[in-house]
């Protein structure tokens, strides 16, 4: 999987019925760190394939997964507030607000 160059490749590589190297042999790479990697690629054709062989072969893949995700989600979410000008380019603090906020 971790020599794969495309989504489709690495899909391929979890939907043969070989095991991939990775799950037959776990000095070949931590299936874990893979998974977490297809994700944050945006590679969800090839994740959910390795979701899907997990759960034939009685993996649990939660944590990374849902680690991924909500790092993702989390870079998404901050892609789109830089869409709003005023998050971009905040508007200066008046210094009277500045002086009223001191914490002395």
């Amino acid at each position: 999987v971790r020599s794969c160059t495309s989504d489709i490749a690495a899909e391929a590589a979890f939907l043969t019925d070989a095991p991939p190297a990775i799950l037959a042999d776990p000095r070949d790479g931590d299936i874990l760190a893979e998974v977490e990697q297809l994700v944050r690629r945006g590679w969800w054709r090839a994740a959910r394939a390795a979701v899907t062989r997990s759960h034939r072969e009685r993996m649990d893949l939660t944590a990374p997964v849902r680690r991924a995700v909500a790092d993702v989600k989390q870079s998404a979410e901050e892609l789109s507030r830089w869409l709003d000008p005023n998050y971009a380019n905040p508007q200066p603090t008046p210094m009277a607000l500045r002086w009223a906020q001191n914490s002395s």
